[in-house]
């Protein structure tokens, strides 16, 4: 049995529920935001739960009644920021961004998007890499081949 999925792509927010819902590989999803999240839990103000309250609809954010506290799962994160919004404590919540997929873009513009969305340290790594791919694509037209 056959069956098409049409994706909304305008409205997926890319956390990959479906993914793991479906079947073992009838469906990837691609992530447009990698990073890290953590929640220092001996941080947490007793009884907290405005980050689990603004988080959207994707199981990153968890309530456990084991310990009343509020856990992460990061397979299904988005990296929004949300959370890290509302908290009240600073330092209890720790978000950073340290990948985007895009596709490659020659704009002053959108380096100074990717900077705004990502720490310095990770666009530097962006442009670093971006530079490396150039200077392949350089040596590969000078040689007239691919280097492995």
């Amino acid at each position: 049995m056959k069956v098409n999925v049409e994706v909304n792509r305008e409205r997926c927010p890319c956390c990959r529920v479906c993914e793991y819902k479906c079947p073992e590989r009838v469906l990837y999803v691609r992530k447009a935001f990698y990073g890290v999240i953590r929640i220092r839990q001996e941080k947490c103000p007793e009884g907290c739960r405005d980050c689990l309250d603004v988080c959207p609809i994707t199981g990153a954010l968890y309530f456990s009644e084991a310990d009343g506290k509020v856990h992460v799962n990061e397979a299904h994160c988005v990296y929004c920021g949300a959370c890290k919004v509302v908290c009240p404590v600073d330092g209890a919540l720790e978000l950073r961004r340290t990948k985007i997929m895009h596709t490659p873009v020659r704009s002053g513009a959108w380096n100074k998007a990717l900077e705004r969305l990502t720490s310095p340290i990770e666009v530097t790594k962006e442009l670093k890499a971006r530079g490396s791919f150039k200077a392949l694509e350089s040596v590969e037209r000078r040689f007239g081949r691919k280097v492995p």
